[in-house]
């Protein structure tokens, strides 16, 4: 009975470890996930920054030469 015993606890335990291990790479792979999440966020505002950066740089362009077409406009009015 006692072989018994110690083969059952023997068993239960190869199965505990084996749960903890599952529950490791199920935690680790979804901490990998939640990083690629978080980088493909970060990127993608990233993209967004840049892309309001560039239309804000051609809207000033654009602005500065509306202003100067009307200055030009202005002084040969005046």
């Amino acid at each position: 009975m006692p072989l018994n015993n110690f083969s059952e606890s023997k068993e239960t335990q190869i199965k505990s470890q084996e749960r903890k291990q599952r529950r490791k790479t199920k935690e680790k792979n979804k901490g990998e996930k939640t990083k690629e999440r978080w980088k493909a966020e970060k990127k993608r505002v990233g993209e967004e920054k840049l892309k309001k950066r560039k239309l804000k740089e051609k809207l000033k362009k654009e602005s500065w030469r509306r202003e100067a077409k009307e200055k030009i406009n202005r002084d040969k009015k005046g």
